[in-house]
């Protein structure tokens, strides 16, 4: 593993919903589909892999939530993986996204 994924598996944190609430309304929230290893896409990201980025974007297998479902998860006290990979912050889901 290199030194990277490193870093990123130790940042691997999780909180409630409310902690998204300034990284939803600066729109620098993604939901990462529950199939996909975030620090994976943590790693696509943060070193820019494009092609890949964009097939999790069109597969819908990363996304921006809608309002309606940032408020439902506002909602709920449970906890979430995320990673932080400036500008954005990635939440993993424990169930398939919706398209």
């Amino acid at each position: 593993m290199d030194d990277l994924k490193k870093k990123l598996t130790t940042e691997l944190n999780t909180c409630t919903w409310s902690f998204f609430k300034p990284h939803y309304e600066r729109d620098s929230l993604f939901l990462v589909d529950h199939q996909l290893d975030l620090v994976e896409v943590a790693y696509s990201i943060a070193t820019n892999n494009v092609l890949q980025v964009e097939t999790y974007l069109q597969k819908r297998l990363m996304k921006k939530p809608t309002q309606e479902e940032f408020e439902n998860y506002l909602n709920e006290n449970e906890e979430h993986p995320f990673l932080i990979v400036q500008p954005f912050v990635l939440v993993h889901q424990k169930k398939k996204l919706q398209s």
